[in-house]
């Protein structure tokens, strides 16, 4: 039941988000064309779609990081209770601060994944087809010129992803080397 809430508030909050876009051109239209009647119903839908963009965005993260949170405490027990099996030897082989270091930053780390799978990723990639869609009703040629350079900007984010994931494991080895 929680899982299908937060995809529900997922939903409401994407499409909420996608609908500020025409709700504000509406409103400017309003102010150019003096019609204060629409003006007041625009600024009164404006409101609405605030509230329920609001309350499915708490909604949203609020249930995905439930599950999020209990995936990981399951991964964490598992943790435990295989280093619970292990024999002394493996104990004797590693530094005990490499253990802990491992265990506490890849733990962190892999729960930030999991909130950034169930909850960042899909928002993005719903508000993107949006958008997307969007922007094919009001202007094809500015469509256009994002597919032109969208492989760009994901070579650039690869790039820097492959630095930034490099660096971390640098820092967890000197991290494990100071206990």
């Amino acid at each position: 039941p929680r899982l299908m809430v937060a995809f529900l508030c997922f939903f409401l909050f994407v499409v909420s988000k996608i609908f500020f876009m025409p709700l504000i051109k509406d409103f400017y239209g309003d102010i150019a064309q003096g019609n204060l009647t629409n003006f007041i119903i625009r600024i009164a839908e404006g409101f609405l779609l605030l509230g329920i963009h609001c309350v499915a965005m708490f909604g949203k993260d609020y249930f995905m990081s439930y599950v999020a949170n209990r995936v990981s405490l399951k991964i964490r027990i598992r943790i435990y209770e295989q280093l619970q099996r292990l024999s002394m030897d493996f104990f004797n082989k590693w530094k005990s601060g490499e253990i802990i270091s491992r265990m506490t930053n890849d733990l962190n780390t892999l729960e930030l994944g999991f909130r950034s799978v169930l909850i960042e990723i899909p928002t993005h990639i719903l508000t993107l087809v949006g958008v997307l869609g969007y922007m094919m009703v009001l202007n094809w040629q500015m469509l256009l010129a994002f597919f032109i350079l969208a492989p760009l900007i994901v070579w650039i984010a690869r790039y820097y992803g492959d630095l930034a994931q490099r660096l971390s494991v640098q820092l967890q080895r000197k991290t494990g080397d100071i206990f």
